[in-house]
């Protein structure tokens, strides 16, 4: 681990920027003289920045000062090819992942306070990777935790001050696909988590029936653990009649994370494509969810029938066996996080941006059309991590 530090005159404006290229250790990381202040203000949380996932926040870089920043701080472990999840920052800490561990360093000299690394040397160096990062402190005798996801479907929950782990269990119901890619949030006393799955790209190499997991949703008790509701995109798998190579429904994952309207009691999430036939009405979808009891108030659906995994573009397994169901689908998910805006009418609405190029406007209440626009082309797969920020009233793909 290499630390950098330079002139004080410029921390504030460019330490909360993390370079590097992820790891596995701390190892030559100095520890910090004093413990992580918890009551320090947080400048940025989770992946939407706010629960309406507008990824928009006060900073004191300008296009006046931006040309003269330095770099004054750089945390980088060498060895892995990747790190995920937006970190947590306050005007003391960065809390980031390393891939394999998650570390909270100070913004200023680049110490660190604690490492969270939970994987032994068996693990699968493929999947028990963190890719997501949520920071809860209600203060009071609450305890301020740090939640992490992993590519396995496994939430940690992370003591905040030292670094130990609180809770952590599995969230899915596949143990070998489901997996955490988008950002839980908090909000009505519940913790949200998203919910994806693996086998849209597995699928190609396993052998067996295609496909049997499904996207969904869990809200859990953030300081337990314990699950409150959950919600599962499609009905569980059966074999389909008349084709006893294939299972379905299935698919419909949740990649990023919700959107919640704390007024309306409602959570909001972005759906992927099924993975082969039969089609449903929730995938390629806004849905909108009651944060109590995660019943469904609406569903808003972009493109109907669309069926693809990752099979469907390798001619080569397109014979007799085949995954893929010919026709196939155009992968047109909602990959991005759902935003909540007001039009410049008043106009309460949820904004979601499909991979068929389209942006929608959707009434928060209802999930009727308040308006769309059309913004490019029809896109596959790499597509499904965009994300939306709301600049004034610019909305722009990132």
């Amino acid at each position: 681990m290499h630390i950098h530090a330079g002139p004080r005159r410029w921390r504030r404006l460019a330490a909360a920027w993390i370079l590097g290229v992820g790891v596995t250790g701390a190892a030559g990381a100095v520890t910090c003289n004093e413990p992580i202040d918890l009551n320090a203000p947080v400048l940025s949380n989770g992946f939407g920045t706010d629960l309406s996932n507008t990824r928009n926040s006060t900073s004191s870089i300008t296009s006046r000062n931006a040309s003269g920043l330095t770099l004054v701080l750089s945390h980088a472990a060498v060895g892995a090819n990747e790190r995920r999840g937006s970190p947590v920052v306050t005007t003391q800490a960065i809390i980031t992942t390393t891939k394999f561990a998650v570390v909270a360093i100070d913004r200023t000299t680049g110490c660190q306070y604690w490492s969270y690394s939970p994987f032994d040397a068996a693990a699968n160096p493929l999947l028990t990777t963190f890719r997501s990062l949520y920071y809860l402190n209600e203060g009071g005798s609450r305890q301020a935790l740090l939640f992490a996801g992993d590519l396995n479907g496994t939430l940690h929950a992370i003591d905040a001050s030292s670094g130990k782990q609180v809770w952590k269990r599995f969230v899915g119901t596949d143990t070998a696909h489901h997996m955490i890619t988008g950002t839980p949030v908090y909000a009505d006393g519940n913790l949200f988590i998203p919910v994806s799955t693996l086998e849209v790209i597995a699928t190609v190499f396993g052998k067996g029936l295609c496909c049997r997991s499904h996207g969904m949703v869990q809200a859990v008790n953030p300081y337990t653990g314990e699950a409150v509701w959950s919600f599962n995109v499609t009905p569980d798998a059966q074999v389909q009649p008349g084709n006893a190579s294939r299972l379905g429904p299935n698919g419909g994952s949740v990649w990023s994370s919700p959107a919640v309207d704390t007024e309306r009691h409602l959570l909001f999430v972005g759906t992927a494509q099924n993975l082969t036939r039969p089609g449903t009405d929730t995938s390629d979808a806004i849905i909108a969810l009651d944060t109590g009891t995660g019943v469904v108030r609406w569903v808003f659906q972009s493109t109907a029938n669309d069926t693809w995994n990752v099979s469907c573009q390798l001619p080569l397994l397109w014979g007799r066996g085949s995954k893929c169901d010919r026709p196939e689908g155009a992968d047109l998910d909602f990959g991005a996080s759902p935003m909540l805006v007001k039009l410049p009418d008043g106009r309460p609405v949820v904004i979601g941006g499909a991979k068929n190029g389209v942006v929608y406007a959707l009434d928060r209440e209802t999930g009727g059309w308040s308006g769309l626009a059309a913004l490019g082309q029809v896109a596959t797969l790499a597509a499904s991590i965009g994300e939306w920020r709301r600049t004034g009233k610019r909305f722009t793909s990132v």
